[in-house]
């Protein structure tokens, strides 16, 4: 009984390691973005993952996202510019005035907000998002009441659902499209579909401290 069990092990234990999938893995695509002023243009956005439980499944087991490297033609002076962006991930992306910009979600690890280039500010509303601008050839972390108040909402895709769905845009070119249909899949929160500006105190009120309001312009 004792040799069947020991058999039916040996046989067993290169299957289970066979089902065992890589910890990290990435997916990337060109993105179609459209700025405020109606022209597209196309981004590369490489997306890494963790893998942190395994399932039966390739994309099963629990899986979140990681890093994100944004490379787009910026134009004149810059040229093509390249990113990396440590657990953080670009949400919208555009111009203005001759200035791009983005806005990130994501979190530090310790170890990462104290690595040169990858502090990229603090967040300052309600969606946690940060803001940077593509300053002398390099992204740099602004203030969100710097955005301008042209732009109102994310024009990126948001990475919701599940890794299944995101590996069926790997190698492809995601469009504009397949963008409005996904988060009409997806929905997103107002906090992280609106580019929400930071609070204000209004210089009016008695009690300055409890009158708070929305710094964004019309």
């Amino acid at each position: 009984m004792k040799r069947r069990t020991f058999a039916a092990a040996a046989v067993t234990a290169p299957l289970l390691s066979a089902c065992l999938y890589d910890d990290i893995f990435a997916f990337e695509w060109e993105e179609e973005i459209q700025l405020h002023d109606q022209s597209v243009i196309v981004a590369h956005v490489k997306h890494t993952f963790a893998r942190i439980t395994q399932g039966i499944l390739p994309y099963g087991g629990m899986i979140v996202p990681r890093d994100c490297t944004l490379s787009f033609d910026a134009g004149v002076p810059a040229g093509k510019v390249g990113q990396l962006f440590r657990n953080f991930r670009p949400v919208f992306l555009d111009r203005d005035d001759g200035v791009w910009y983005a806005v990130l979600e994501g979190a530090y690890f310790t170890k990462y907000k104290e690595t040169t280039g990858q502090y990229w500010g603090e967040y300052e509303a309600p969606g946690g998002h940060r803001t940077i601008a593509l300053l002398d050839g390099k992204w740099q972390p602004i203030s969100l009441k710097r955005l301008p108040a042209k732009f109102k909402i994310i024009n990126m895709l948001l990475l919701v659902g599940t890794a299944d769905e995101w590996a069926k845009f790997d190698g492809t070119r995601l469009t504009l499209n397949q963008k409005a249909g996904w988060l009409l899949k997806h929905p997103p929160t107002p906090d992280n579909y609106f580019l929400s500006r930071p609070p204000e105190v209004d210089p009016a009120s008695s009690d300055p401290m409890k009158s708070p309001i929305r710094g964004a312009s019309k």
